[in-house]
């Protein structure tokens, strides 16, 4: 692979190769023992514990849990969950992609015309820890095959990063099938979702506040896409007609798009009824859709959109998940 001065790749799930600014191209490849190997004649290529250089990027710190631990989570919240929330967007390929409705039910959700699907799809998937941040942890993910009941002749293939607590998951999924050759033209998803057990009521006591991160997708004007990671703040104000505030902050792109940072947001005084609040509709230049999560709301959750409002001419489509501060 040739990197640019100043570009970064990962070549594995631990690791992650950079070219240092200002220099020459950095020509590099992956030996079959893992190790990395680069052409003299241009630049010299830094490798380093990919953990690292997520947290020097995003903050946060190094992530707690173990591949087996984060898959066991997220199955766990999956299936028993019972408030699935999910915004998805489709088309042949990448330049015709138009909003999908989902509707979900139980613990399954399905595209219109498309494929039925659950939050974690692919047996196959492989779980890597990635970092912990605002008390969340964030797991990648990637799979290539599907459970034995789906149709064998579907070609599959899915990249996720999940935001998991212990009530609730967040995720951003990049879905691509198609039927028949893998020369086949092919549908690509991608899935913005929050899963877990709903409170299904308001938080009772005093102010409170919940703190996270909010992860996915931003397109610009001529249709590239990349994937973000930023912060997000939930602050319930009690009373007899109790309001939400959602505010997000310090979100950055992931390095593999032209974008360095966004914004997103404000929404302040959304009402709180049944433990869920809501501004817009999924058709709407600004949306949101959150609720709480946990015994006693100790988690919160939710979806978000924003066209062109905050960012002239960039569409950001995220899932947000956050854990209650103590006062």
């Amino acid at each position: 692979m040739t990197l640019s001065p100043g570009g970064y790749e990962d070549v594995s799930d631990s690791l992650e190769v950079s070219c240092p600014p200002g220099g020459p191209e950095c020509v590099l490849w992956v030996a079959a023992d893992g190790t990395v190997q680069f052409e003299l004649t241009g630049g010299t290529p830094s490798v380093v514990p990919r953990n690292t250089t997520l947290t020097n990027r995003y903050g946060g710190d190094s992530p707690t849990m173990s591949e087996a631990s984060s898959e066991a989570a997220i199955r766990r919240i999956a299936d028993a969950s019972d408030s699935y929330r999910v915004l998805s967007r489709g088309g042949q390929d990448e330049a015709t992609m138009s909003r999908q409705e989902v509707i979900c039910s139980g613990n399954s959700c399905a595209w219109p015309g498309g494929l039925a699907f659950t939050p974690v799809v692919a047996e196959d998937i492989t779980f890597v820890p990635w970092i912990r941040k605002n008390g969340v942890e964030l797991i990648s993910a990637v799979g290539e095959e599907l459970p034995a009941d789906w149709d064998p002749d579907v070609h599959f293939n899915e990249a996720a990063i999940y935001a998991v607590l212990d009530h609730t998951v967040a995720s951003y999924a990049f879905l691509q099938y198609h039927r028949g050759p893998e020369t086949d033209p092919y549908w690509v998803e991608y899935a913005l979702s929050v899963f877990g057990d709903a409170t299904g009521s308001n938080p009772v006591t005093g102010s409170a506040t919940w703190s996270g991160v909010v992860v996915g997708t931003a397109w610009d004007e001529s249709d590239n896409m990349g994937s973000f990671l930023g912060d997000v703040t939930v602050a319930v104000h009690f009373g007899n007609s109790p309001t939400v505030d959602v505010n997000f902050a310090n979100i950055h792109g992931d390095g593999q798009s032209d974008y360095a940072s966004y914004a997103l947001g404000p929404w302040t005084s959304l009402p709180l009824a049944g433990g869920s609040f809501q501004d817009g509709s999924i058709d709407s230049e600004r949306y949101i859709d959150g609720r709480f999560f946990g015994p006693e709301a100790e988690e919160v959750g939710g979806l978000v959109l924003d066209d062109g409002v905050s960012n002239t001419g960039v569409l950001i489509e995220g899932a947000f998940a956050g854990t209650r501060q103590e006062e």
